[in-house]
């Protein structure tokens, strides 16, 4: 399982427990790229209401 789809089950997982809003820790220098494909890929389906 790649961070995406790592990232959408653990969403997935807490919306269904209707949770609606996650806070992310900021990322290390390293990490940042991963944080930017995270809000270009994985946010946008799930703010329009699509299941992760």
């Amino acid at each position: 399982m790649g961070f995406l789809d790592a990232f959408r089950d653990f969403v997935g997982r807490y919306r269904e427990a209707g949770i609606e809003e996650f806070l992310l820790q900021p990322p290390s220098d390293e990490g940042f790229a991963v944080l930017e494909r995270v809000a270009a890929e994985a946010l946008p389906p799930l703010r329009a209401g699509a299941a992760p």
